[in-house]
């Protein structure tokens, strides 16, 4: 009997439209074509035939299922409601194209039928996708995807292949659909191999954290590189079979954009004597071998039993054994010993001694040396945790520390022959927000080298940046000194660089996962309040400097200036605040020969383009030539 030529169209299609198509059918394949209305259920067909069908996502799932044996050539066909069976197999959306791609005789046929308990598959199925999407308008989709993210979990499965490969572990989510689909969305994850017509592919996302969920989401649809290492909490798996089993309820699994609850999932690629014509390129000869890249997820009892069950924290949770680790050496060091002491003053004394010379490489020198950081950081966990112990003893050794260190250079400044102050003294009399800043960065760091014993190495490299010892030296000199002044600027500096180090090297644990945020949000109001106490003066001492910057910028434009025949350079010796009000020192270079009434010309000028509010100095120096 010879093959004949069937136009299937949806219902809704008029009939001259539907007339029309076939008419091109005609002329391009040059048969004749039967016309009839689709029905989801119509068999009928015998080897040989070739059906093109235009309807809808869901009927055409239904009818291809009913007519896989049949040995028929299918054409889908575009249309308004099967965007999902083109994306399945690559039709183009324009009628003219997509009949052009059904006459060409290198176009490849699909010979297997991707299915999800029964169900053919013609998108990525989605098994434990939360509903996020809740709510109308912005405000509650929003508030529905908050509260949905905070409510995921993971879930534990059993896996088995076709290959009866078992394997236990948790997802959050999975996608999966037929090969040559999954390798078409996630080509960066699934490059194209021998069998990719006839297996089914699963991607599986088992993240520790929210954080680790949209890091691993991210990388799923930008990376680039599929024979690329897979990040933690990801895995792939390609199988004719694969069958999934959760032992703690059921699972929302999305077939074709629609929603079910089931205990147990089946994906399979069976093959079928019908072909369907497709837009790919083709694959080569099939076979039944099994990928399976799933060492990035959690397949220990124990750590399947630790991550099931709850939900996800917004951070990853430290393991116990980097809990141990870490507390272990915070204990330690944040403890007075004899050792700590010695270091101490060794190093608070070096501090006074370079700030007496001026020398900055001494200084440095005591910065490295100091072991103060240590109890800082343990303080800072301590709080994080609530960890009496930690707190108590981390606190006592600070204390300590910082009396030993001001009776030590208050002591040497007082018996000291010396009383010149230095420019390692000035600078740290000032301090401002950019301290507190610096002080926050570092906090920062430190917490990330306790916690990575890989980067533990650049600790001296934030003790410097930080400079705990040299402004408690130098509060200890303003003691020594009697001068208010000095010791408040000073250990001002000190208290930021506390405050700084404590709140971000407690936030740093936390999004290291080595406290809850039950824990955490009590401790971090308390390191706001500490923070705010002293970002207060360090604001007023940063408008401060502003108001400096701003003088130095309207000086600059005025370095040279001219007034009759006279003309002047001037230069700005020292700029200091004092009670709100700038105060200067101008050196202002004229000829030797100016009289005493263009000077007070230079003087008015100069006090006009600087602002009459600034308490300014002159000195004149006279150019001979």
């Amino acid at each position: 009997m010879p093959k004949q030529y069937f136009f299937l169209y949806h219902h809704e299609i008029e009939k001259e439209q539907a007339e029309a198509v076939a008419s091109k059918i005609d002329e391009r394949f040059g048969c004749t074509v039967s016309a009839h209305i689709f029905k989801k259920r119509k068999t009928g067909f015998v080897e040989g035939d070739t059906v093109f069908v235009m309807a809808d996502d869901d009927g055409f799932a239904v009818w291809l299922k009913h007519n896989a044996s049949a040995g028929v050539r299918i054409v889908v066909l575009p249309f308004e409601k099967n965007r999902l069976s083109c994306q399945a197999y690559g039709i183009t959306p324009e009628l003219d194209a997509a009949l052009e791609q059904a006459g060409n005789d290198s176009a490849y046929e699909v010979d297997h039928l991707p299915l999800c308990n029964g169900s053919v598959v013609l998108d990525r199925v989605i098994i434990g996708y939360p509903e996020w999407f809740r709510g109308n308008g912005a405000a509650a989709f929003l508030k529905a995807l908050f509260k949905g993210m905070l409510a995921l979990k993971l879930h534990p499965i059993r896996i088995e292949t076709a290959k009866e490969q078992k394997i236990s572990t948790a997802m959050l989510l999975i996608h999966a659909g037929s090969e040559m689909r999954m390798t078409q969305q996630h080509p960066g994850l699934f490059r194209p191999q021998e069998n990719q017509c006839s297996r089914m592919a699963m991607l599986v996302f088992a993240p520790q954290s929210i954080f680790s969920l949209l890091r691993l989401l991210a990388f799923s649809t930008k990376h680039s590189d599929a024979d690329a290492g897979l990040p933690a909490g990801m895995g792939t798996l390609k199988s004719e079979t694969i069958m999934l089993q959760t032992a703690d309820g059921k699972l929302n699994v999305t077939i074709n954009g629609k929603t079910v609850q089931a205990e147990t999932v089946t994906l399979q690629s069976t093959g079928m004597r019908s072909r369907i014509v497709t837009g790919f390129e083709g694959c080569l000869a099939a076979d039944d071998k099994e990928s399976l890249r799933l060492q990035n997820l959690p397949v220990e009892e124990e750590a399947v039993a630790h991550l099931s069950g709850k939900n996800l924290p917004l951070v990853p949770v430290a393991s116990e054994g980097a809990f141990e680790e870490l507390f272990t050496v915070l204990r330690d060091e944040a403890a007075t010993r004899h050792w700590y002491v010695a270091l101490l003053l060794i190093s608070t004394l070096m501090a006074v001694t370079g700030l007496f010379q001026n020398s900055s490489p001494t200084v440095i020198g005591a910065m490295i040396l100091t072991p103060l950081m240590a109890p800082v950081v343990a303080l800072a966990t301590g709080l994080i945790r609530f960890d009496r112990n930690l707190i108590v003893t981390s606190t006592r050794t600070i204390g300590v520390s910082v009396l030993l260190a001001l009776c030590a250079s208050a002591l040497y400044a007082y018996v000291a022959p010396l009383t010149h102050m230095t420019e390692q003294m000035s600078s740290r009399m000032n301090p401002n927000l950019l301290d507190l800043a610096v002080a926050i960065l570092a906090g920062t760091a430190a917490a990330y080298g306790y916690a990575n014993t890989q980067i533990a190495k650049s600790l001296a490299g934030v003790a410097v940046a930080v400079a705990l010892v040299p402004p408690l030296a130098v509060a200890g000199i303003g003691i020594g000194w009697n001068s208010w002044p000095m010791f408040y600027g000073a250990f001002l500096l000190f208290l930021a660089n506390i405050a700084g180090i404590v709140s971000a090297a407690g936030v740093t644990f936390f999004l290291l996962g080595f406290s809850s945020w039950r824990y955490a949000k009590t401790a971090f109001a308390l390191k706001l309040l500490m923070l705010s106490a002293v970002a207060f003066p360090l604001f007023l001492s940063t408008r401060n400097l502003i108001e400096k910057q701003d003088f130095y910028a309207r000086f600059d434009k005025i370095q040279v200036l001219q007034t009759g025949k006279t003309a002047a350079t001037l230069e700005l010796e020292k700029v200091s605040v004092s009670e709100g009000k700038i105060s200067a020192r101008i050196i202002i270079t004229v000829p030797h020969d100016i009289d005493e009434e263009s000077k007070q010309r230079l003087v008015r000028l100069v006090q006009q383009r600087l602002g009459t509010e600034a308490r300014l100095r002159f000195l004149f120096e006279y150019l001979y030539e």
